[in-house]
């Protein structure tokens, strides 16, 4: 007992210094990874490494909040969308993934999804405030802009989404 004990433990020491990692500490590395190449503009690798890194660690909103960020400057809104429904599939909580999500299916056209993902930012803005008035805004946008001629409107749309409304977190 004492003998396979022992080696148990000369095992786990050799594998710490051969730099043995847990997935999460590997997820860690590729999410800092993908963040070095999204502030480098390198958007491709740095969507690769955050899919690298949530494979890792599905837990992570970091870095799914991240991957919409990098789908969201690679023009690819729909694996955005996929990527912040994720952060709030896993924090309902949070308004900001929430607000993103909302803007993001503002601009590609799906107004009831983006007026519903609004009012649920307004909905959990207790606790971040600057998200409430933002919801507000889209509301009213929202509501405004179905007045518009569906021609328009889908003009408009398009003018307005490449306004920044995500960035990087750390």
């Amino acid at each position: 007992m004492k003998k396979s004990l022992f080696l148990i433990l000369i095992g786990i020491t050799l594998n710490a210094d051969a730099g043995f990692c847990s997935p999460i500490e590997k997820a860690i590395e590729h999410k800092n990874a993908a963040d070095d190449f999204l502030r480098q503009d390198k958007i491709s690798l740095a969507v690769e490494e955050y899919q690298k890194a949530a494979s890792l660690n599905p837990a992570s909103t970091d870095t799914y909040f991240n991957l919409a960020i990098a789908c969201h400057s690679a023009k690819n809104f729909k694996a955005a969308a996929a990527a912040l429904r994720k952060v709030v599939s896993l924090d309902p909580k949070d308004a900001e993934a929430w607000y993103n999500l909302a803007c993001l299916l503002l601009y590609e056209g799906d107004l009831e999804e983006a007026k519903n993902d609004f009012e649920k930012t307004r909905g959990v803005c207790a606790a971040h405030s600057a998200f409430g008035p933002l919801a507000e805004k889209g509301l009213r946008f929202i509501e405004e802009i179905k007045q518009e001629d569906p021609g328009i409107r889908k003009i408009i749309l398009r003018l307005t989404r490449d306004l920044p409304t995500l960035q990087v977190s750390d």
